[in-house]
């Protein structure tokens, strides 16, 4: 997703060059379609990014691609946007005091003062994705502080947000069907990258091979990640 102060937009170099991945920047609803992966990146102005969002109707449409089955992946000002709610009592960000989030989970953000910048590394809680004890690296770069209110997700790493707060590093609804980390790099990291990939090449393969007239709108596409 390309959003109007979007951030480390570098950080998906590595991802771009994989020989399988087909890497968009994506700002129209028309052109977001039903991909494997919707990234939501990190951004300076989180809560200006979700007007803007709004506006140009990108949460419907990134709606609609979960619906259809992309994954959705947020980093950072993305994760928090995934959120319930982001709050900026102070306007920091030059924006308005509040905004609603995507819902995807029951967290919700305050924006501070504190800022947090620093390499950070994390160890894999284990599951469905990473297995238990690899070492992924990448680096803290944000302010706010989240608080998570839904246990009813797995956290991927051992490691909270630094910052304060109550919110895991990294979270995954149950089916993996959604991420969100404050880690950013985190798809420039080998062993997180080919994990992910793995997962998505997984998951359209099962798409591929479901039911005719199971109503997946991404069955069979040649979608690229955006």
């Amino acid at each position: 997703m390309r959003l109007p102060h979007s951030a480390v937009p570098e950080e998906f170099d590595a991802l771009a060059a994989e020989a399988d991945v087909d890497l968009a920047f994506v700002d129209d609803p028309a052109h977001l379609g039903v991909p494997d992966l919707v990234i939501l990146p990190g951004s300076e102005a989180t809560i200006p990014d979700i007007d803007a969002m709004r506006e140009r109707g990108m949460d419907l449409a990134v709606r609609r691609a979960a619906e259809g089955g992309s994954l959705l992946f947020g980093i950072c000002g993305g994760f928090q946007m995934m959120g319930t709610e982001v709050l900026d009592p102070e306007r920091l960000e030059g924006g308005a005091e509040r905004a609603r989030g995507l819902g995807i989970f029951d967290l919700e953000t305050t924006m501070t003062r504190d800022r947090i910048d620093a390499p950070a590394s994390a160890t894999a809680a284990g599951g469905g994705l990473l297995e238990a004890g690899e070492r992924v690296s990448g680096f803290e770069l944000h302010g706010g502080k989240s608080v998570l209110r839904d246990a009813d997700v797995v956290s991927l790493f051992s490691e909270q947000a630094a910052g304060g707060g109550a919110c895991p590093l990294a979270i995954a609804t149950r089916d993996y069907a959604a991420m969100g980390t404050y880690l950013h790099g985190i798809l420039a990291d080998p062993v997180f990258r080919g994990r992910i990939l793995a997962h998505l090449r997984a998951r359209r393969a099962s798409r591929v091979s479901a039911p005719a007239g199971s109503g997946n709108a991404s069955e069979g596409a040649a979608s690229p990640v955006a």
